[in-house]
């Protein structure tokens, strides 16, 4: 086996590779599910000797976080107290608060109460289906955003979601709320404190690590006095990600979850004690049986810990023999698309199942350095569904156009052999849905079903299809799941395996070398320092001839540009880097030994070598079986 080399530093969990899929660019579909399935245990039992979710710290901030939302919700229900619930993050951070926010205020309207829960996504509206990263590195948009929505109220929670614990957006929000009478910052992450990102900002004199060690060491102290808490901090460690620094994956999924838990109970203790608590067949006893004394009864840990039981039961579910199969034969069927030049693959799905296929595919931009069409997600309704603050945007661009009648319109007509459709759904489809899956079923392209079940009784195959017999991705979701707010076991399982195709696509493609991202987008600040750690990673080198090796692959024969690399801010090589191909792999052969050196013939040896992406395993490898 080539000897992998990962160099060992103090860096966040959530940035490093994963020992388990070190192979994941090895095997088929099935070797690279094997591999995911090790990774995605970590969502549950943690990282090392990190505080795992169920660790004791973690449910007790969630159970205090229970209580004192519940009683902020309580205030908004009553018609008390004009308080808000501010879900807030970057890309994936983002939408995943996005869709949350969207849920609970369903939920809300449905007992008859009003919504309680508001979002922001740095880079707008357009950023929740397609990839805007800069805005991650502002502190001061974040600050002017959540002060908007913070005008008029009596409370305000400031949940501010960043997987890594890096976005200066949601830095600059949490800081503010740390500094107000009425507002209780939230941090939700995937690395301890001490562990978050320790340079100081662009244009700010604080840093992502002074924030949240203050948070950390404030809820600490207010817990462990019994005093009214003005700051929560739960960041339990999940584990590297599959892909190194690929938190849309286990970051976004364990994002959800800790959202759920948190805030649907907390819904429901507040709609308990202003008698409209009336849940339906799927939405009973999220926060527990309790009658009269409701709040009290949430210290106990049982709610807590039965629920995330709940959800190791759901991604156990996933990775059941039968259902890896399934998954292994649509990945495979829509990798065989995105090998071909002129493929292309696509989602279609209604409500929140669409909605998960847009998020998913908008993310291979950057994720992967994927042509922006050439994956695309589309939703019964569009933009009418998604309940968003600037409404519909499709006429914005090409990329927005979301619908099933924008997908009739513009992708229907254009469909060959060598494309794939995948519809998502549960056991039952509607209309309008249907209507479209049946005119795919008329055109030569290659089509297969995701499908989320949580019925008593499991549906055949045959129940299942329409029109034309398709490989079908079939997940049972265990019937003890389906007493607690059903939607969001089924939401929470078709979210890992949308993730898991898209994932094991691009493996597939060659985009990754070993578990790294190795074709990514250099757009922001986070992106440049994990680009920087890649080529150190995989050229084995020190972190100057790494840096220099990436500045050299973004300003190419730009010598003034590289001569003052050194002294310039990151921001200036991101926003030079903007448009550049194939930046990362073109970094990483400059920096191993033969290719060190600043002459202009080495560059050009380089690109010759590298004519796409997927050269790069080829080259990388026999330079390895040369070193070692």
């Amino acid at each position: 086996m080539i000897p992998w080399r990962s160099i060992p530093t103090p860096e966040r969990v959530t940035e490093i590779p994963n020992d388990f899929t070190r192979d994941i660019d090895r095997g088929d579909a099935m070797q690279i599910l094997k591999c995911m399935d090790r990774c995605d245990q970590q969502m549950i039992s943690g990282h090392d000797y990190h505080e795992a979710i169920y660790s004791r710290r973690i449910t007790d901030n969630m159970e205090d976080l229970i209580i004192a939302s519940g009683k902020l919700m309580e205030g908004i229900v009553s018609g008390k107290e004009n308080n808000i619930i501010v879900f807030t993050g970057c890309g994936t951070s983002g939408r995943m608060g996005w869709m949350c926010a969207r849920a609970f205020n369903q939920v809300l309207a449905r007992h008859g109460a009003p919504p309680c829960f508001a979002y922001l996504a740095a880079g707008g509206d357009e950023s929740l289906f397609v990839s805007k990263e800069k805005p991650e590195d502002d502190p001061f948009l974040g600050i002017a955003e959540i002060k908007e929505i913070a005008k008029d109220r009596d409370r305000i929670f400031v949940v501010g979601i960043s997987c890594g614990l890096s976005a200066s957006y949601v830095c600059g929000q949490l800081d503010w709320a740390l500094s107000q009478e009425n507002a209780v910052p939230i941090g939700i992450g995937f690395n301890p404190a001490n562990l978050s990102r320790y340079e100081y900002i662009d244009v700010w004199n604080k840093s992502c690590r002074q924030i949240y060690c203050e948070m950390d060491k404030r809820s600490r102290a207010e817990r462990e006095a019994g005093e009214e808490r003005r700051a929560y901090m739960v960041n339990p460690t999940v584990g590297a990600e599959a892909i190194a620094g690929s938190t849309r994956m286990k970051g976004g999924s364990v994002t959800k979850m800790i959202l759920e838990m948190c805030f649907l109970s907390g819904m429901e203790l507040a709609l308990r004690a202003t008698d409209m608590y009336n849940p339906g067949p799927n939405e009973i006893c999220m926060a527990g049986d309790a009658k009269d004394d409701d709040y009290n009864r949430v210290t106990s840990l049982d709610p807590i810990l039965t629920h995330i039981t709940l959800y190791r039961m759901t991604y156990q579910a996933v990775y059941k023999k039968k259902a890896m199969e399934s998954i292994a034969e649509v990945m495979t069927l829509a990798a065989s698309s995105i090998e071909n030049p002129n493929g292309h693959f696509y989602y279609i799905g209604s409500d929140a199942f669409g909605i998960l296929g847009l998020i998913d595919a908008s993310e291979m931009v950057d994720t992967y350095g994927a042509p922006h069409d050439e994956m695309r997600g589309f939703v019964e309704g569009g933009w009418s569904i998604c309940k968003n603050n600037d409404g519909d945007l499709s006429e914005r661009s090409k990329a927005l156009r979301m619908s099933l009648e924008h997908f009739e319109e513009d992708i229907l007509p254009t469909l060959t052999k060598e494309d794939t459709v995948i519809m998502l759904s549960n056991e039952e489809v509607s209309e309008g849905l249907r209507a479209t899956w049946r005119k795919v079923n008329l055109t030569e392209a290659k089509i297969a079903r995701v499908v989320v079940s949580s019925s008593r009784t499991t549906p055949t195959l045959a129940e299942l299809d329409l029109g034309e017999s398709a490989p079908i991705a079939f997940v049972a979701i265990p019937w003890a799941c389906t007493s607690c707010f059903r939607f969001t076991f089924e939401e929470f399982a078709m979210k890992m395996v949308v993730n898991l195709l898209s994932t094991g696509v691009n493996v597939i493609r060659g985009r990754t070398l070993s578990h790294f991202m190795v074709n990514m987008s250099v757009s922001n600040y986070k992106l440049y320092m994990r680009a920087a750690h890649i080529v150190k990673s995989i050229a084995v080198v020190e972190d100057d001839i790494a840096l220099n090796a990436l500045n050299r692959s973004i300003y190419r024969d730009d010598m003034p540009g590289l001569e003052t690399a050194k002294i310039r801010p990151i921001a200036e090589h991101v926003e030079a880097a903007k448009g550049v191909e194939m930046v990362v792999p073109l970094a990483i052969i400059l920096a191993f030994h033969e290719f060190r050196g600043i002459e202009q013939y080495h560059m050009d040896r380089a690109l010759k070598k590298l004519r796409c992406v997927s050269d790069l395993r080829q080259i990388v490898r026999r330079i390895q079986d040369i070193r070692y």
